[in-house]
């Protein structure tokens, strides 16, 4: 089966590198925190390349497997076992981007370290559409089809989530919903059991999904958030975009709030060389999915942007805190400012069938309601045939005004 996707970017994405190092596993690279340079990167930052989308693509399908009880090879060094249902999945898949319509956005702007070490920088990456073509086995390309629909609500693709790239709309399949797509695919029948070995790997059950909503009361809103201020005219050309960067002032509230001790504070935020370490927590950059032409408009109309938050193999009392914290709309307010109201939902994918269902078109379409995403009206159909799973379809939600 041939299928050509659509995609529309959110947020930039950035694809300049794939390959595994000793420093950064291939499953996880889609969270790495690192700042390479063209030189350095393993590829060319001119295009979207198909290979780095599957390669992030494959850390969310791995999860999803665990989520499932399903043995998925982590490959460390990078090198695959070939034999588990991950490895057959995306051995019978071709990716390529048939249509590439982005353009780079203004690289090298960038906010110096202040309160709390956090800083932000623009480093190369693309905005704008393309079409990606998936070939190969139905039920593999359906699989991946299915994976993109989910991701286009909770997660992104691509490398650098942690700084808030990736995040991206999907508009249309072969010219068509994406729904008949998804309904080819199968998936494996979960184990009667959890393991509990599978909680120190990426696991969906583990992972918190989290959308703020951001009503501007002013123009300008953006420039309330800490880092941005200094720099704000700067990035106006992305705020024309319908995007602006507020990860870094949601990363600095969100340490401000958890107090973690330095070794739980690096096992949460990821690390740099010479320790590196893996991000658990990827906040996308603040969004508008229609931004009016008028560049004096942009702030009428509700922002939003989504985080994702796995603590599986955290001890106790960080989990405790860095959950608790990444679902409360005070933290969101503090981080945006008080030029803004800001309303908060949450969702978890807390078992197998919840997860299956979300990979089935629905179990989190309360998160897109507002979004008005592509895939959601596409599986809208599916979602209703099916048993939702009510703690992953009813959001927790909340609402802080902020004057």
């Amino acid at each position: 089966m041939d299928i050509e996707i659509d995609i529309r970017t959110r947020t930039p994405i950035w694809t300049a590198c794939a390959r595994p190092s000793t420093f950064y596993p291939y499953g996880h690279w889609p969270m790495w925190v690192g700042y390479p340079i063209a030189a350095t990167a393993g590829g060319p930052f001119d295009r979207i390349r198909p290979d780095v989308l599957l390669t992030s693509m494959r850390w969310w399908f791995d999860a999803a497997m665990r989520a499932l009880d399903q043995r998925v090879c982590d490959a460390p060094d990078g090198v695959r076992c070939g034999t588990c249902i991950a490895c057959h999945t995306f051995a019978q898949v071709a990716a390529d981007v048939t249509v590439d319509a982005t353009e780079p956005i203004p690289a090298g702007i960038m906010m110096a370290k202040r309160e709390w070490g956090w800083s932000w920088n623009t480093p190369p990456a693309r905005v704008g559409a393309f079409r990606l073509r998936l070939s190969g086995d139905d039920v593999a390309v359906a699989r991946l089809a299915a994976l993109l629909a989910l991701l286009e609500r909770i997660g992104g693709i691509g490398m650098r989530l942690p700084e808030g790239y990736g995040a991206y709309a999907i508009e249309k399949c072969n010219g068509s919903p994406l729904d008949a797509v998804i309904a080819m695919a199968s998936w494996p029948q979960p184990a009667a059991h959890r393991r509990v070995a599978a909680d120190v790997l990426p696991d969906l059950r583990d992972i918190i999904i989290t959308q703020c909503v951001i009503r501007p009361h002013v123009p300008g809103w953006w420039t309330s958030c800490d880092p941005i201020i200094p720099v704000a005219l700067r990035i106006q050309p992305l705020v024309q975009r319908g995007m602006t960067p507020i990860t870094s002032a949601v990363h600095a509230a969100l340490e401000r709030r958890t107090k973690l001790r330095r070794p739980q504070m690096r096992a949460v935020f990821g690390a740099q060389l010479p320790n590196a370490l893996p991000a658990r927590v990827a906040v996308t950059w603040a969004f508008q999915d229609n931004p009016p032409d008028d560049p004096a408009a942009p702030w009428r109309e509700p922002w939003r942007t989504h985080a994702v938050v796995w603590t599986g193999g955290l001890p106790a009392t960080a989990r405790k805190r860095v959950e608790s914290a990444i679902v409360d709309p005070e933290l969101w307010a503090t981080a945006i400012g008080d030029t803004a109201d800001v309303e908060v939902r949450v969702a978890r994918l807390k078992d197998a069938d919840c997860v299956i269902e979300a990979l089935r078109g629905g179990a989190v379409h309360g998160m897109a309601d507002d979004a008005g995403s592509a895939a959601e009206r596409c599986s809208a159909d599916a979602s209703a045939g099916g048993g939702a799973c009510d703690a992953a379809q009813q959001f927790q939600r909340s609402a802080r005004r902020c004057r």
